[in-house]
């Protein structure tokens, strides 16, 4: 098989919101997906002929893709599995801009895939999965309230579950960091000081 392009190792970058929501920024060889195999196991006469062949036939393949992407991606969080709200996909213009004007002739194509969705309400930990044609994925992961972790999902298999927290501190709405309403606590502030006043003027009198 002749390949002449460097294989790119597949990245990306999962960010969870305190609301739960998430983005996925997947930097990956879009082409060699679109192509059904990881990188290193696509020659780069097959991807030329692809991106030079005719443009209704690369958007075809780039709806399979994407489906196939759609279907490959996980967060699984304890049993129930996050909503994808959208995922945003190269068509076969974005492609050809890329292949003739952007980077002319120059392979591989590395392209931004980004997802985006939302967490279970109960979600307490998170494994992530990825479609087993871009092989392993070198995923960081930011969490709220928690430090950075970066994990290694094997080719279409789920990474180890991480935990996940999206309250800052364990205050409720409308509570004191003791528990008590604010409101109360006002109340006891207040009352307190009335009587340190009132202390004060009987030393006076």
């Amino acid at each position: 098989m002749a390949l002449a392009h460097v294989p790119q190792t597949v990245t990306g970058t999962m960010t969870l919101h305190t609301d739960r929501q998430f983005e996925c920024i997947v930097n990956c060889d879009i082409v060699a997906f679109v192509l059904d195999n990881p990188s290193p196991l696509v020659a780069d006469d097959a991807m030329k002929a692809l991106l030079d062949g005719p443009a209704d036939q690369l958007d075809k393949l780039l709806v399979v893709a994407n489906a196939r992407f759609r279907d490959g991606f996980t967060v699984e969080c304890m049993g129930s599995s996050a909503s994808v709200e959208g995922v945003i996909f190269p068509d076969a213009a974005d492609l050809e801009r890329r292949w003739t004007v952007e980077a002319p002739s120059s392979l591989p194509i590395i392209w931004q895939l980004v997802v985006k969705g939302r967490l279970p309400e109960q979600a307490t930990a998170a494994a992530f999965q990825f479609p087993k044609e871009l092989g392993p994925v070198l995923l960081t992961v930011n969490r709220p309230a928690q430090e950075p972790v970066t994990l290694l999902a094997d080719a279409g298999e789920l990474t180890d579950p991480i935990p996940v927290q999206f309250k800052v501190g364990s205050s409720s709405p409308g509570l004191s960091a003791h528990g008590f309403p604010i409101s109360l606590r006002c109340f006891f502030i207040v009352v307190g000081f009335l009587i340190f006043l009132v202390l004060i003027w009987r030393r006076h009198v």
